[in-house]
């Protein structure tokens, strides 16, 4: 697992040369004419596990870039409600292997509805690949880890690199683009330095790895990005933990939390600043609880702010949001990671779980 962990920066540099030429147009090739793509009407996302995580990281990203509905759906939930889906209707399904039944289902069902279909894995003769209309394959090479890692990130990149490809045939500002585009090539510089300093996130680990339940809190695309590393938690060290805005954590959900537990709090710089910390900091003194702050590394007023009994800081390269769930996905895979391997777990075959869920 943390072999894949590390392999991420080398995946994604590739990726980002593949899609993104140097005069910043966009190589995502899907043949659709600029007249399709503009009569797409919504998106829809299909996907379990960490690829539904990554749907939705990817999602909230697409609403603000494209100005067009976008859901993301469990697959094993879509099979049983899709009305939603029209001929107009762009239908993803994401799958690592793209053998998982449940999303190749859902496949199955939006294709009954609509001919914009796009499969996007790891593993271009699986029968999802074979079954879409539209192919994008994430080229993270092979996982052998249960937990995933690489592929997620590889995920996010390839669905960032889809949103701009649609973003560009829609009319969206060209510098806005550009500016997106140069913010993601710097990205795999800034997961090295968090590599780099992997040694504090195991400190961190290892003080918190008694913890009877984890909840994890932040704002906007950020919570989604939490929400997978809840699940490297469960998978790996088998701890109960929830994901939830903080706004929404105060209205009765932090009443689980106690000096037997931990707060995870992603705090980066930005319009909702003062208010993540003042929500995390009364969750804080109201609980006792153990907690851990993701924040900007420039950023050292912040630390000011707590109370230094059982709090803990990671830093993470200072970025745009959407740069910025990269950076908090790869430090929870870190912290699930040594968390897992401090309580003796086999942090790369986790119990019950296998890498194809058939």
């Amino acid at each position: 697992m943390l072999d894949e962990i590390k392999e991420q920066p080398h995946i994604l540099e590739r990726l980002l040369r593949r899609f993104f030429r140097d005069d910043f147009s966009i190589n995502c090739d899907i043949p659709l004419s600029d007249e399709e793509i503009r009569k797409i009407s919504d998106i829809t996302v299909v996907a379990s596990g960490s690829s539904k995580n990554v749907g939705d990281v990817a999602a909230s990203y697409f609403r603000r870039l494209l100005n067009i509905p976008v859901r993301v759906e469990f697959s094993s939930e879509f099979c049983v409600e899709n009305s939603f889906i029209s001929k107009d209707s762009f239908v993803i399904a994401i799958s690592q292997s793209g053998e998982t039944t449940d999303t190749y289902e859902a496949l199955e069902a939006a294709s009954g509805k609509t001919k914009y279909t796009l499969a996007l894995t790891n593993n271009s003769e699986s029968r999802l690949h074979h079954a879409s209309a539209y192919q994008i394959m994430i080229e993270a090479d092979k996982e052998k880890s249960i937990a995933a890692t690489k592929t997620v990130t590889a995920q996010l990149l390839c669905l960032m690199a889809f949103g701009l490809f649609f973003a560009s045939k829609l009319g969206v500002d060209k510098l806005s683009i550009k500016k997106t585009i140069s913010e993601l090539k710097k990205f795999p510089e800034g997961i090295e330095t968090i590599l780099e300093n992997c040694g504090d996130i195991q400190k961190i680990a290892e003080n918190i790895n008694n913890s009877s339940g984890i909840l994890f809190v932040s704002k906007g695309s950020c919570v989604n990005a939490l929400r997978e590393g809840a699940l490297k938690l469960k998978e790996t060290s088998y701890i109960m933990t929830e994901v939830l805005p903080s706004g929404e954590a105060l209205h009765g959900h932090f009443a689980l939390l106690d000096n037997t537990r931990t707060l995870v709090s992603a705090i980066l710089d930005g319009v909702f600043y003062d208010t993540e910390v003042e929500n995390t900091l009364y969750m804080k003194e109201k609980s006792g609880a153990n907690l851990v702050v993701i924040k900007n590394a420039q950023n050292k007023d912040i630390e000011n702010k707590f109370e230094k009994d059982r709090t803990y800081f990671i830093n993470i390269p200072s970025s745009e949001e959407y740069v910025g769930v990269f950076y908090i996905i790869v430090v929870c895979q870190l912290l699930a990671y040594y968390i897992s391997l401090s309580l003796g777990f086999d942090t790369n075959h986790p119990r019950y779980l296998s890498k194809v869920v058939k």
